[in-house]
């Protein structure tokens, strides 16, 4: 009896280690959030483009926080909790981050000794919310909040506030869900990444879509949505000015909300005001992801219209996704 109350000890000893060991990220590995949709063709045309150097970005938010945080939710839809190992440099991985996905993207980044753009910055702050499905994948809630410095070729400085959001989901097959938090921690960089540079460009660099961009847009058209939602990821950076019109005919027709979600997505990093009349008209009849969705592109596009659904529609939201991402862009 004493072998086995002993062996028990053992076992419950063993396990809260475990338990103590997974409560700490390690680690986060850019390659791991690379998806189908976020892997980008060149989507501008730099030609005319005056160089940009990415400098550092620091990491000036709570070290001490939990960086996975639960959304709340019952004993079957409660996510995980970690913390990040404070070895892991956030801001060095996002600078990285920018760098590769600017090349990537088709931006002229800047030689040794050239001058140009300039951009660099902080993370005020940045964490992921999870909630699980009971029997399906572990979500993931990404927040992003950076102070940026631009400067440009004339030497003008700009600073700005620039929150960035991702959604991520994965499923851990009874393993463990460690291994998904950190790909998704790693999508929110790359992603993150992607939609400021696209932000940027519209506001200061200016490079050109590529002639591709204008292709892709034309065969949405002719083929299904969902089939192709690399490219729609992709017409979105691009800032291709037509881009918009044609993305809010197309979204009554595609068929999967996650699909649906994309599309969306792109909507906000091409960051007009009139995809926010449209989008608030089918927000009450939207599923879940894509309403979550279209808060994000609310808070890309901004502007009074955008920021007053917001507060009306989004902080009453039924869902938790939703309501807690409306939370976060009207307390800012």
């Amino acid at each position: 009896m004493r072998g086995r109350v002993l062996v028990t000890i053992g076992l419950l000893a063993v396990a809260a280690a475990a338990l103590t060991a997974q409560a700490t990220m390690n680690q986060v590995v850019l390659a791991t959030g690379e998806t189908d949709v976020n892997r980008l063709p060149p989507v501008y045309e730099a030609s005319q483009m005056a160089p940009l150097t990415v400098g550092a970005f620091t990491s000036g938010y709570d070290k001490k926080q939990l960086f996975v945080r639960r959304a709340g939710g019952n004993f079957f839809t409660r996510g995980p909790e970690y913390r990040l190992n404070p070895s892991v440099d956030l801001g060095a991985l996002l600078t990285e981050s920018l760098t590769t996905q600017g090349k990537a993207m088709g931006l002229k980044l800047a030689s040794a000794g050239q001058s140009g753009w300039q951009l660099s910055g902080s993370i005020r702050d940045v964490y992921l919310e999870s909630r699980q499905i009971p029997y399906g994948a572990t979500l993931f809630y990404g927040y992003l909040d950076t102070d940026i410095q631009v400067s440009g070729p004339g030497g003008a400085k700009h600073t700005a506030r620039v929150r960035l959001h991702n959604y991520c989901g994965g499923y851990n097959a009874g393993m463990g869900r460690r291994d998904e938090a950190e790909s998704c921690a790693a999508q929110l960089l790359i992603e993150g990444a992607q939609e400021l540079l696209a932000r940027l460009n519209r506001t200061h660099f200016k490079a050109a879509p590529q002639t591709a961009m204008g292709s892709k847009l034309t065969a949405l058209g002719a083929a299904s949505v969902d089939k192709q939602l690399a490219s729609v990821r992709a017409i979105g950076l691009s800032g291709l000015p037509d881009a918009t019109a044609a993305l809010l005919t197309l979204l009554p027709s595609v068929k999967s909300e996650s699909g649906r979600g994309v599309v969306i997505e792109a909507l906000a990093s091409l960051g007009s005001a009139s995809a926010v009349g449209p989008l608030s008209a089918r927000y009450a009849t939207e599923d879940e992801d894509p309403r979550w969705y279209t808060l994000k592109a609310m808070d890309y596009i901004g502007g009074d219209e955008a920021m007053k659904f917001v507060a009306a529609s989004g902080v009453k939201d039924k869902d938790t996704g939703p309501k807690r991402l409306a939370d976060r862009i009207v307390k800012k």
